[in-house]
């Protein structure tokens, strides 16, 4: 009978509710056990294809090293599928999801200045859409329980919550990038499992602890930071600062381009940011150049690299700094771009 379907329909999604907030509460009980997010992700693909809409390409970028981690592989598929449906109805237009799993290092100079995180190796996953994006103000509230931007029965607004409270659970960290109009990343990070479960293996040296040839490094020249985000601005100007290099930075491309027209020092490398709302980061390089022809090139953003190279941002071979990133990872990049030639 009609009457009884609509109770079973009801005490299902009451049932989904109540999950979804024992997650977000970090009081679901989970089954762990050791598995690799490699075979997670890929068994997800076919399940992915099967639910959402014909008009979304997938893609898989996969690590070839380790990708253990301990985990409750039942949460692990929730996150992937919160994430997908969450992309699914950000693309209003034919779109692409993109899944990726890499390994990651987070030291004990980042871990000191974002609370909660603890130094050591990690496994990243990344899901990305080429969605209508989001701004500053709704990004600060994705993850609070019952904040939706979809119409009235929609949805709950406890789709994201639930995949943060998830990932808390499994000791991670969750970390957002967006841009109106330019799609959304989100990077979750899981501890590494170690073999035996210790999780202490060796920082790999940093690139101030190799000997370098003195020409690669340049120290004290100028370098120019644009980015958008202040507070990743300030960040990446006071990391240079600490490799021994001078800093101005500046939050729009305009604003940089008109500071040095006419002056007589000039940057000798730029770090930017490549999907600004006004240029990007490839035209700001192009019109810098035109007065600093030696001028080097650092491209940063909170997309991944595969995602860049998807739209067509960025060409082949140029040296590319993914958000979030350590004081290590920045000075390997930064040698990177001092090595390259001029183009």
């Amino acid at each position: 009978m009609e009457w009884l379907r609509q109770a079973h329909r009801a005490a299902d999604r009451a049932k989904s509710l109540v999950s979804q907030l024992l997650s977000f509460s970090r009081k679901q009980l989970m089954e762990m056990c050791s598995i690799e997010l490699n075979e997670v992700v890929q068994g997800m693909e076919k399940i992915l294809r099967d639910t959402l809409r014909e008009d979304i390409e997938i893609r898989l970028y996969l690590a070839e090293g380790a990708t253990s981690i301990k985990a409750d592989p039942a949460q692990v598929e929730q996150i992937i599928m919160n994430l997908a449906v969450n992309s699914q109805d950000a693309m209003v237009k034919p779109g692409c999801l993109t899944l990726e799993t890499k390994e990651a290092y987070l030291d004990e100079e980042y871990a000191r200045t974002h609370v909660g995180i603890v130094p050591g190796p990690y496994v990243l996953l990344s899901v990305s859409d080429t969605g209508i994006g989001m701004n500053k103000t709704v990004q600060s509230r994705i993850f609070e329980p019952f904040f939706t931007t979809k119409e009235k029965g929609k949805g709950t607004g406890l789709g994201l919550a639930t995949v943060y409270g998830i990932v808390k659970q499994h000791k991670g960290w969750i970390w957002v990038y967006s841009e109106p109009g330019q799609g959304t990343t989100f990077k979750i990070y899981f501890p590494l499992e170690e073999s035996g479960g210790d999780r202490s293996v060796p920082r790999p040296p940093t690139v101030m602890e190799k000997p370098p040839p003195p020409d690669l490094l340049n120290l004290d020249s100028l370098i120019a930071v644009v980015e958008d985000e202040e507070s990743v601005r300030e960040l990446a100007s006071t990391l240079i600062q600490q490799l021994g290099y001078k800093t101005l930075s500046f939050s729009t491309p305009r604003e940089c381009l008109e500071y040095f027209n006419g002056q007589t020092e000039r940057p000798k490398m730029l770090l930017t940011d490549v999907v600004m709302p006004e240029m990007d980061g490839r035209e700001l390089y192009r019109r810098l150049k035109e007065g600093t022809p030696n001028l080097k090139v650092l491209f940063m953003s909170g997309y991944t690299e595969n995602v860049i190279a998807h739209h067509g941002v960025l060409e082949h071979g140029v040296t590319f700094l993914p958000k979030p990133f350590t004081l290590t990872q920045l000075a390997e990049k930064m040698q990177e771009a001092w090595g390259k030639r001029d183009t």
